[in-house]
């Protein structure tokens, strides 16, 4: 891990690479909740093991014909699904699926999740990696878990 938790140029080339290699062409759509949405007792039905969240992503994968990819993140305070889907309508509809089955949270706790679509996804993974999201303004433990979440996508 290089300084700070900012990325090493190894880490860099390899998402350039397979950006490069993917030229995904599709729309940007997150699946998010936090400690600003939920309180924890409706956030811990929607926390994913690490387990659980590639388990979804090969259930994502099995349905690329509306998911042409997928990363999911689940710490303390969040669980958030960052897609890009073919259609924002059926990508939201596959995203609230992938969650009840895995999450085995009930439709209502699943509605409480909020949909984050296009350029809002950038502007919001940006807030929560600069820990502007987090329970505790500033913090820097958000980076290590975003870069699990890139090593496991």
């Amino acid at each position: 891990m290089s300084g700070m938790g900012s990325p090493d140029t190894a880490e860099v080339s390899a998402v350039s690479a397979a950006c490069d290699a993917d030229r995904i062409d599709g729309h940007l759509l997150a699946l998010v909740i936090s400690h600003t949405d939920a309180p924890a007792a409706v956030r811990e039905q929607l926390s994913l093991d690490d387990a659980t969240q590639r388990a979804l992503m090969a259930a994502a994968d099995a349905r690329a014909s509306v998911i042409q990819g997928i990363a999911t993140l689940s710490t303390c305070s969040r669980t958030e699904l960052y897609a890009v889907v073919r259609s924002p309508v059926e990508g939201l509809s596959a995203l609230r699926t992938l969650m009840a089955r895995h999450s085995g949270a009930p439709d209502e706790v699943i509605d409480r999740m909020r949909a984050v679509r296009g350029d809002a996804v950038v502007r919001h993974i940006m807030r929560v990696s600069s820990g502007l999201e987090s329970l505790m303004l500033g913090e820097h433990e958000i980076l290590g878990q975003l870069r699990e979440m890139l090593h496991r996508t």
